[in-house]
């Protein structure tokens, strides 16, 4: 669990047809999915939602570490500046993160370091959760990930999403810095080279097994198995129903197996999206020469690209 922690402080869609065994299939993976419900003002919740989905860039890291976006501790200067309560702070987080643009920042040196923080298309409860938690502490200190129970023992559904999102943090922040540093086009080399290294080394640390996998693959070697598509269809379902989608969990005499969608923003489609829309030529090229059988194109915003698909052993 320590190396866990440490790793986490701050990316990636069956097609059931005819039969009945398959639509059997479906109606019991879809039994499986219940709202995630958070209390708002949670300080444990708000913490844990502000390591899985921020920390990576926006955390405190040693000198000797490259930042590639500002720390929380400078943002939340300049934004109590101009909103003094903890509801204006959190409402402006929440304008600002739907839609960034450098009209609307309060931190244009920060936009000349850094550049635009992409468009994550995260959930505006998500981001209010994250604001309260900064707003009422001190982020100059270090976060590491907690539980909700005292014992802080957690459930297979918790372990599963802390694993699935400290991995996406580290292949996101690598992946933003390669973006930053060599363009889209030559990041996607990158993806090539350091994706699967960088998440088997997680999964060695964790002693288990960690896939993200997919209906539409890039890479051949991501497609789903037959289980793993009946969980991206139904999970596509749930999205389209405006269902709130939580984690899924299957547990054997030995295993725990847990899978968690992969949900498109704004940032993926520039390799994921439209060729000529939101693809440039130089990027698409790349992808043609390192993926010949490339079927992960033509999604938009907020769609299922996959899941990732997590498997460990119970303990004891």
């Amino acid at each position: 669990m320590n190396n866990l922690i440490k790793l986490s402080v701050v990316f990636f869609s069956l097609v059931l047809i005819g039969c009945q065994s398959n639509n059997q299939e479906k109606t019991d993976v879809e039994s499986k999915i219940s709202a995630e419900v958070f209390d708002t003002k949670n300080p444990i919740d708000g913490k844990n939602l502000m390591i899985t989905n921020c920390y990576a860039c926006h955390g405190n890291s040693s000198p000797e570490t490259k930042r590639i976006a500002p720390p929380f501790y400078g943002i939340k200067i300049h934004y109590k500046e101009f909103y003094k309560t903890e509801t204006e702070f959190a409402s402006a987080w929440i304008s600002y993160l739907e839609n960034p643009d450098s009209a609307s920042s309060l931190m244009p040196k920060a936009i000349d370091n850094f550049g635009i923080m992409p468009k994550f298309g995260y959930n505006a409860s998500v981001i209010e959760k994250i604001a309260h938690f900064i707003f009422n502490n001190d982020m100059k200190k270090t976060y590491e990930l907690d539980s909700t129970s005292e014992e802080k023992v957690l459930d297979p559904r918790e372990q599963g999403k802390k694993y699935a999102l400290s991995t996406k943090a580290q292949l996101g922040k690598n992946l933003m810095m390669a973006i930053k540093e060599q363009g889209t086009s030559n990041a996607v080399s990158f993806c090539a080279v350091h994706a699967y290294p960088i998440t088997d080394s997680l999964a060695k640390v964790y002693d288990l097994s960690i896939k993200r996998v997919s209906d539409k693959p890039r890479n051949p070697q991501n497609k789903a198995n037959e289980t793993e598509l009946g969980y991206i269809n139904h999970f596509k379902t749930s999205l389209d129903k405006g269902f709130d989608i939580e984690a899924m969990v299957e547990e054997t005499d030995e295993l725990v197996n847990f899978y968690y969608p992969i949900i498109t923003n704004q940032m993926c489609l520039q390799c994921h999206g439209e060729p000529g829309k939101n693809i440039d030529n130089a990027t698409l090229t790349q992808l043609k020469s390192l993926y010949p059988l490339d079927k992960a194109l033509g999604y938009d915003e907020n769609q299922i690209r996959g899941i990732w698909s997590i498997s460990w052993k119970k303990e004891g």
